[in-house]
């Protein structure tokens, strides 16, 4: 009987300390669009949630750190059948730019240490713009919200391109959550998405490079994750 509680000790104390050395971090975090349309504003957002786990190297990526995601795009409701989406992208690189700025006053911190960065980064409160286009996620819409082929690429500096006079984007923002990651909201509008097997928008072409970015978009960038 000694010696199991002997043993007992010694597993936990060794799974304290690899959880020390190789903590384990995950959040939701909520992606939320302001439209300017000739109706006033319109907004979207979806919760996605996060999950990153450090390990020994030669795990998961070189310096052992594995990453998972779950959850779906944010949609805005512009009205007449007409939608825009904000793609999942990679979240994680999202939050680490987004919220860099909020964990450190020094211009030029980096998330080097991310051990450090993420329990910091889930103490922020409140909304925060995501900086610049290079951390914003994929934005398209259908011009038939029927045809998945339909689907089109839009320049977030220029959406009256694509809607008309009167729209632009407002603002997209990203905030630490405990709301509940969204369910539903992506599939209730494209009702053929749980049908699609491969690409969206089919191509005959026979070399990745030669791809536009509509014809690389998979379900997966819709929606990710069951959980």
């Amino acid at each position: 009987m000694k010696k199991l509680v002997i043993i007992a000790v010694l597993v936990g104390v060794a799974i304290f300390v690899y959880q020390l050395r190789y903590p384990k971090f995950s959040w939701n975090q909520k992606l939320t669009l302001e439209v300017e349309t000739p109706q006033g504003i319109k907004t979207g957002s979806a919760i996605v949630g996060i999950e990153v786990s450090f390990g020994p190297s030669g795990l998961g990526d070189i310096s052992g750190t594995t990453q998972s995601w779950h959850g779906e795009a944010s949609v805005v409701d512009l009205g007449e059948g007409r939608y825009l989406f904000a793609l999942l992208g990679h979240p994680i690189y999202m939050a680490q730019n987004t919220f860099a700025k909020s964990v450190s006053d020094d211009p030029d911190y980096k998330v080097l240490n991310s051990k450090v960065f993420y329990p910091k980064m889930q103490r922020i409160e409140g909304p925060v713009p995501v900086p610049d286009h290079r951390y914003f996620p994929l934005l398209v819409t259908f011009t038939d919200i029927n045809d998945p082929a339909s689907v089109k690429k839009i320049d977030p500096d220029d959406l009256a391109a694509s809607f008309g006079p009167g729209y632009s984007l407002k603002s997209i923002t990203l905030e630490i959550t405990d709301e509940p990651v969204t369910k539903g909201a992506v599939e209730k509008v494209l009702g053929w998405l749980g049908k699609i097997k491969g690409r969206i928008k089919p191509s005959n072409k026979k070399y990745a490079d030669e791809l536009t970015t509509e014809e690389m978009l998979y379900r997966n960038d819709f929606i990710k994750g069951d959980k």
